[in-house]
């Protein structure tokens, strides 16, 4: 468990300083991800594209706070964590925005990756 919330925590630490390089460090090569309108970004280049660009964009300055609300444990190195996102300070629209991710936690470099 202190290994997922650590994860979580690099993860929010990348994107609060706009950090995409080592947001992208956080994803397996064949990462898959699906945002929250619902666009899909196929593997580690491409999923950290749209996270870069926000940082350089209307996301610049905001911060993200992620929250585990439930994990299974799939495997002894694989997991599903269910939680909750909020980002404040994200442009003009309305703050917080909130979200739901799941991500999967498989082995990743020797160490866990989404």
């Amino acid at each position: 468990m202190a290994a997922i919330r650590a994860l979580e925590s690099a993860y929010d630490s990348a994107c609060d300083a706009g950090d995409a390089a080592s947001t992208s460090r956080l994803f397996a090569r064949d990462a898959v991800a699906v945002n929250p309108p619902g666009g899909v970004s196929l593997g580690r280049n491409e999923v950290v594209r749209s996270p870069g660009a926000l940082f350089a964009g209307r996301g610049r300055g905001s911060t993200h706070a992620s929250n585990a609300l439930s994990v299974r444990l799939v495997s002894d190195d694989s997991a599903v964590v269910g939680g909750e996102a909020i980002i404040c300070g994200f442009g003009s629209g309305p703050s917080p925005l909130q979200h739901r991710p799941a991500d999967v936690l498989v082995p990743c470099g020797g160490e866990r990756g989404i």
